[in-house]
């Protein structure tokens, strides 16, 4: 069935995320970490634009477009050893339990592509997955992580600087309405007709 451009939807679920070596071709090979965790992720794009004015009045004339960059900010409270072996800039596939944060290694920007993936629900009830695809990323090393004594369990903010690659590709979303799927009595799991699991966990956020 195909998806209309004018129907209404609305989205209360997370992104569940999938980070990959730059050369790697997402959905062939195996991401190098998922975060399937994460309380909320904000997708902040911006293309900036100025203009060259002229006259006594200074009347914008002509425009000039900046490349499209952006952040995606991951907003977690649970925390992995490959997560944090990431953000110190060590490879993620040596994930150890004593991570060193030092200059060295974050010297120069280490570059990703990721996949997230989540569920839109319309008007009709019906339920439409939805794929985005970031071409490159680079997480940063300041991350804010809060310890607390009481009330909230620790969070951690964690920002990726979103930039164009070579050809200027920056982010692909495509929102799909599959014809036969089916959601656990929990609401979590997209299924197909054969039970068989589309995607990983999803988690409504709060």
């Amino acid at each position: 069935m195909a998806l209309s451009t004018q129907r209404q939807m609305a989205n209360r679920f997370g992104l569940d995320l999938d980070i990959y070596d730059l050369d790697d071709e997402i959905g062939e090979d195996e991401p190098l970490l998922t975060i399937d965790f994460a309380n909320s992720c904000e997708i902040s794009l911006d293309g900036d634009r100025v203009w060259a004015t002229g006259y006594q009045d200074h009347q914008r004339v002509v425009g000039f477009c900046n490349a499209i960059q952006g952040t995606l900010t991951v907003s977690t409270q649970l925390m992995t050893s490959k997560l944090l072996t990431l953000l110190a800039g060590k490879p993620v596939a040596s994930g150890t339990n004593v991570i060193i944060f030092d200059s060295l290694s974050t010297r120069f920007a280490k570059y990703f592509k990721m996949r997230g993936k989540t569920v839109w629900q319309d008007t009709e009830g019906n339920t439409h997955s939805e794929t985005i695809t970031f071409f490159k990323v680079s997480p940063r090393v300041a991350t804010n992580i809060t310890y607390n004594g009481e009330g909230d369990p620790q969070s951690a903010d964690i920002v990726f600087d979103i930039m164009p690659t070579a050809y200027g590709r920056v982010m692909k979303t495509i929102k799909d309405y599959p014809s036969a799927i089916l959601i656990d009595k929990n609401g979590y799991r997209i299924k197909d007709s054969n039970g068989a699991l589309l995607y990983a966990p999803l988690k409504p956020t709060a």
